[in-house]
Order: structure tokens, then sequence, then C-alpha cells
């Protein structure tokens, strides 16, 4: 395997040293009209502007229109034949039955809505149409007024689902078929949601990204109506989704010079991740993403050509660059594609590029081209390049030419290519690379017609493809979860924060963790857990110097809750204090904070513990929501006096000061500290279900015991830790014996277990 260089490679493009594949003899054949390899004959269509629409089985939908000569919404099968037509001058339901903005399932299904003039104005359908072929399967209303466009999906399950109207916005699901005893689809999802129905919709494996095209950050949902959460990044403008739901989108950076950048949010971690995308010093025109395979992308930055670093090309010149980012977000390459073209003779300039990701990891690049003809008139003509690029070998795989006859009788003739980077005007598919194109000049038809070229090697665009064949099963519909508590709960050492809040919410703590998974129940509506809090803050708020936390029982006052989850005591046994100074002094069972632990657990912690649950118990009682106490889990190994040191955790091997028989001491008093904190819990909670029936809607949740997730990961066994360790705690001493990523992912498989998913 070749071994990447340390910097990004940086290739010229289409300088075109080498032939071009299908193009092998030099000087006059190179004037002669060259047409690649098409996988079937060439078809006339009405306009070259129109959206390409591919399926996974190969075929190519042209979307309909009604201007100029118009034309009909047609589908092509993977041999050309026509398998579908939908007469546009037709009418349905009021309008003629012209859709333009199709959608294909992975079974040639297609879904739309119809528009078009009427009485002198542009109206869109009342319905939502759904064929089979050419046969109507069934129609469903989704109409958002004539001054708003809906937008259909097929999701990843299937289902069809699109934004209707009725006091707000919904997004509703719909099935592809007919449900039995009626003439319409079976409706499985109708959630409201914000915004109007201008909300663009991204479909991944794991349900739906919607966007505000005027406001709002996006917001992810499941195929079961469950809300997964916000996107933290917003001004976003042409954002793009790869199959697992990742959010890519170019941005420009202001400075001395305008850059660009790709940022990448990640709905499962709630983690951004920024990469600069163009040439150090080149001023940027234009950015455009997209998603590879695997968590990569690819950005197409028009920018300054730069001669060297900060040194732009003089006179000045702008350049595409093709830029691959892996998925640990590193510039692997930069492909700066060339404005000339030089081949045998024939000179020419470059013009717009379009640019498609495939499922097998390759990228499809069409350029359009300008020759020079050496005449007066027309002094160029129009041609196209077709490129297939492998980001994982750094080579491309096809390169070809498409252009008119150069030195043909009576004027040269040409090849235009619809160049348009906001129409789906290039479709990959099946070892295919579709657009439509026209002759120009000089040509016995002028009609745009619709090419197949042959590019062996190529899939399904991504993540179109991946999305229609993902065949995810059904999800749950959403109940609530609102989480309480202190910083074991919060997620406390794990960065980065939400909002930055002094709290230390972090973005995958354990209940963060289960509102994000499509395949839980549990949405997270509420989530106020704050690193220090004590029982008193979760009834009566925190307000001090840098917090104005609200009661957090408040939350719950709110909506509806379904399950509530806490941890919470920990800081009333003034527990922080005692970890510290396991660390940095000692914490044996002759120390003063261990004695101050203990006191607190056999005469205050009871009281507070009491008065906390009973009030959970009366704020939800309408509610009739279940509340699961979780306990806290053994975070440091258990070690017998004979035991030898650990290089990992000396701070708790040597007592201060060091006496025979007491070595290991500090972490058998952690321990005896965490299984009299527990047992105080569990003995509380079971006195208060003790008092009424309805009581018994509280629950205790062992995190100790061999059925834990965490035995056998604490801080210094045998086993992976669960817990951040001093020299993983960031350089901050709070972070120690905190759940680490894998240990709120243990919280989180603990809830599952509690509520029997």
């Amino acid at each position: 395997m070749r071994r990447k260089a340390q910097r990004p490679a940086v290739v010229v493009l289409l300088t075109l040293v080498a032939s071009f594949i299908g193009v092998t003899t030099p000087g006059a054949a190179y004037a002669a009209e060259s047409v690649p390899e098409l996988q079937w004959p060439a078809v006339d269509v009405g306009r070259r502007d129109m959206p390409l629409v591919e399926s996974p089985t190969g075929s190519i939908t042209l979307a309909c229109t009604t201007l100029d000569n118009g034309q009909d919404l047609v589908t092509y099968d993977d041999t050309g034949q026509q398998i579908r037509r939908i007469d546009r001058t037709s009418i349905i339901d009021g309008v003629p039955n012209c859709i333009n903005d199709p959608v294909v399932d992975k079974n040639d299904d297609l879904y739309g809505i119809p528009s078009g003039v009427v009485n002198g104005y542009w109206a869109a359908g009342p319905n939502l149409l759904a064929y089979d072929g050419n046969t109507l399967k069934w129609k469903y209303p989704v109409h958002c007024g004539n001054d708003q466009g809906n937008d259909v999906v097929v999701g990843a399950d299937g289902n069809i689902y699109a934004t209707v109207y009725n006091n707000g916005v919904h997004l509703i699901g719909l099935t592809p078929e007919v449900e039995p005893g009626t003439t319409q689809p079976k409706k499985i999802l109708d959630i409201v949601i914000p915004n109007d129905c201008s909300i663009r919709l991204h479909p991944y494996k794991d349900g739906i990204m919607v966007h505000g095209q005027s406001s709002g950050k996006p917001r992810y949902y499941s195929y079961g109506g469950k809300f997964l959460g916000e996107a933290t990044i917003d001004d976003i403008w042409y954002e793009k989704l790869n199959a697992d739901g990742q959010l890519f989108v170019g941005k420009y950076v202001s400075g001395s010079y305008r850059s660009a950048r790709v940022d990448m949010y990640d709905p499962r971690t709630g983690k951004v991740r920024t990469t600069p995308a163009s040439t150090p010093g080149a001023n940027v025109n234009g950015v455009q993403v997209y998603p590879l395979q695997g968590g990569g992308v690819a950005a197409l930055v028009n920018e300054q050509k730069m001669i060297s670093s900060g040194v732009p090309a003089t006179p000045e010149e702008y350049i595409n660059t093709l830029v691959t980012i892996n998925s640990a977000g590193v510039v692997t390459e930069a492909i700066h594609l060339t404005n000339t073209y030089s081949q045998n003779g024939v000179t020419g300039t470059f013009g717009g590029t379009f640019v498609s990701a495939e499922s097998n990891g390759k990228i499809a690049v069409i350029r359009e081209l300008n020759l020079n003809t050496g005449i007066s008139w027309p002094p160029t003509v129009p041609a196209i390049v077709i490129g297939a690029y492998s980001p994982a070998s750094e080579t491309w795989s096809y390169q070809a030419v498409m252009q008119g006859d150069l030195g043909k009788s009576g004027g040269p003739s040409g090849y235009y290519f619809n160049y348009n980077h906001f129409a789906h005007a290039m479709a990959v598919s099946n070892d295919t690379v579709s657009f439509i194109a026209k002759c120009s000049n000089n040509c016995t038809n002028y009609s745009p017609k619709l090419y197949a070229v042959k590019v062996t090697g190529l899939g399904t665009s991504y993540p179109r493809g991946d999305v229609l064949s993902a065949n995810t099963g059904t999800q749950p519909a959403p109940r609530s979860l609102m989480a309480l508590g202190d910083s074991f709960s919060a997620g406390e050492g794990i960065e980065p924060f939400m909002d930055g809040n002094v709290c230390h919410r972090s973005t995958q703590a354990y209940s963060r963790v289960l509102g994000t998974d499509p395949y839980t129940t549990l949405q997270l509506d509420k989530f106020v857990a704050c690193s220090g809090a004590k029982t008193t803050h979760v009834l009566n708020g925190w307000y001090d110097t840098g917090r104005n936390e609200s009661p957090q029982i408040s939350a719950l006052t709110s909506g509806s809750p379904k399950i509530v989850t806490l941890t919470i005591g920990g800081n009333d046994i003034l527990f922080a204090d005692f970890a510290k100074a396991c660390i940095l002094d000692t914490c044996n069972f002759s120390s003063g904070v261990y004695n101050n632990s203990l006191n607190a657990i056999n005469n205050t912690l009871g009281g507070s513990l009491t008065s906390t649950y009973k009030k959970l118990l009366e704020v939800t009682q309408t509610s009739g929501a279940k509340i699961y106490v979780l306990g806290y889990p053994q975070v440091i190994a258990d070690k017998s006096v004979n035991e030898i040191g650990d290089a990992r955790c000396p701070y708790m091997y040597e007592s201060v000061p060091v006496a025979a028989g007491r070595y290991w001491e500090d972490a058998r008093a952690a321990r005896d500290i965490v299984t009299k904190l527990n047992t105080k819990i569990t003995d509380t909670v079971d006195a208060v279900r003790a008092l009424s029936t309805d009581n018994q809607r509280l629950v205790f949740v062992s995190a100790t015991g061999t059925s834990s997730p965490f035995d056998g990961h604490e801080v210094c066994s045998s086993g992976e830790s669960y817990f951040h360790n001093f020299d993983q705690a960031l350089n901050n001493t709070a972070y120690v014996f905190h759940p680490n990523v894998k240990g709120q992912a243990a919280y989180a498989q603990l809830v599952r277990q509690a509520i029997g998913e």
C-alpha cells in the first residue's frame, strides 16, 4: 500500500497530457466528432435543464416541465427502455399533471405533486400522487397553499414523507402502497414541526433532517417521529447529508481574504468538526460540498490560482479545486482543475464544473469546455468532459471528451451541457453517468438528448443509493425523557459541553445517548442535570456566581414526562472533596474526608433524599412518569492489601503516611463510601415506595454488581476503564472518577434495561 504524503497531494487535472479514454489517435482525429461509449442510444428530450433522478435499479427519470416546448415526465430503465411517461397536458385535480420535482423509490415507483398554470396563475395540485409505472396508485392531500412548495422524500424505511399544513406544519409519513380496504396509503407518522412548508427534508438511514430555508437550525427526527436533536451549527445554505446523517456545510471565512472551510455536524455525538478547504492565501468565490462514504467529504472550491504560498497568479485567475477530506477531518488531496485545454493542436477553456459522489467511493465530474475553432465565426464551440476520480487510489479511472466535428463542412459543431449547481443535472447509477446535452452550431438535430455514458465501476449516487437500499426497520414512537441530577448525569469530563454551560452538560451524556438513538423510545425533552448539584438544587435552584439554574424539578411541570432519570446525593456527602483527596492527599479510613462523607451519609443524606423523591413524585402525579434513581458505580478496582502497585493509579496505592498493611487503603475506602452511599439511596427509595401505591413509580437502578456494564471497567481494573483517570482528565481534577464516553454509554444501557428496551 502506498504511504500517504505528509502534505495533501496536489494534482493538476485535465491539462490533458495523456489521451482520454476512447481517443487514441493524434492530430486530425481530435477535430472529428467524438461521443463516449453509451449504455444505450441517446434519446430526444424537451429541454436540456431538467432535473434527473436516478434509482438503485439504474433507471433515470426526467422531471416534467411546461417551459418552452415542454417535456413529459419520462422514466427510462437501465437499458434505455421507456417504462413511464406521464402526459403533462392531462389535468388532474384541476392542475396540469406535470411533476417537476419527482422522487423515485428503490422499486422505481414515483411520487410527486403536480403543478402548472391555471387561469394565468401558477398553482400546485392539492394531492401527492403515487405512480407504479404509468398507473396511478393513490392520491393523498398535502396542499400547503399556492405560495409554498411541499417537499417530498423517500425514507430509508421505504415510506414516503412530506410536509403538509394543518393548523401548523406537519411532517407526515405514508406507506408506498394502498392500505387494504381503502384507496389511500396508511399514514404512519404525523408530527408538528417548526417553520413553514418551504422546509427541506433530507432522509438518511436513521431518520429525516428538516431545515427551514429561511430560518431555524436543522432538526433531526427518527422515522418513528422521535425528535433526535438540533444541529449546533447555523447560517446553513445548500447543506448536504451523508447516509449516516452527518451534516456537511461549506462556509466562508472573512479576513484579509475570503477563505473556505467545511463544517461537519454529527447528530449522534453532537460534535462539530471544522476543516479549512481552500488554498492558503487564495480568495474564494464559491464552495460546494459532496459527502463521501465513510464520513469523508469532497469540496469543490472556486478560488484564486496561486503560484506559491500567499502569492496569487498575475493576471488574476480563478480555478476550481476539488478537495477531499477524510473522516478525521484531514485534507488528503487538493486537485486543481485547470482552466485551459490543449491537446494535439486543439485548445480551449473550461467553464462550469458539476460533481457527484457515488456509492463505491468515487467522484464523477462533468466539465463544460469551449474549444477554439480557429475561424472567425464561431470562434468557439462547446464540448463536454466526463471523468471519474477515486480518492482512495488518487487516480482518474475514466476521462473522456464529448465534442462535435471541428472540421465539419459548413462550420464546426459542438455539444452543450446543462451546467447548474441548483438542478440535479447529472445522474450516476450502475456504471453510468447520465446527463442532457444538445448539439450546437451546424447540426442536423438541435433537440436536447439524454446521454447515458458508460463508466465502468460506478455505483449509485451517494448518499441517495445507500439510503434507498438501507431497508431501515420499524422505529418506535417516542416518549418523553427528562434528565435531572448531578455531574454523573450531566456528563462531566466529556467535552464539548452544550452551550458552554457551567453545568458541563455533555453532548455524550447518557440521556443524550438515549435521546439520539432512533431505536429507543426515549426522546430527551429536558436536560437539566448540573455538575455539582445537590438535592437542594433539584428542589430550589442554584443561583450564585456563574450559575443561574432554576430548580431542576420545574422542568417536570411542563410537557408530559413519561420517564425521569437522575443521579443525586454524591455532592450532598462531599464526594468531590473526597475524590480530590484520594488523588492529591489521602482518603483512607482515618482521613477527615472519609469521616465527613460517612457522617453525611449517616446523618443528613436520608432526609434530603426523602424530600427530593417525594417532591418528584408529587409534580409528576398527573403525567404518571416513572422516576428512575440511578445508583453510583464503583469507580476504583477492588484491591486487596497484598496486591502490588499499579502505575495507572499510584495515588490509590500508598496511603499517607505509608504504613504496613495499609496498601490500597484509599481504594478500599473509596469503594466503601460508594457502597454506603448506594445503600442509603436504596433504603430511602424503598422507604418512600412503601408510603403509597402511586409511589411505586419511583425505581432504583443499581450501577454495581456483576450484572452491571460497569463491572470490571473501574479505574485500575483488568478491563478497559469506563472512567476518567488522572492522566485522562484534561488537566482538570474535577473530571477524575467521572464516567467517560463508554461510562455514559454504560449508564444508557442500564436505563434501557430498566425500562425494558
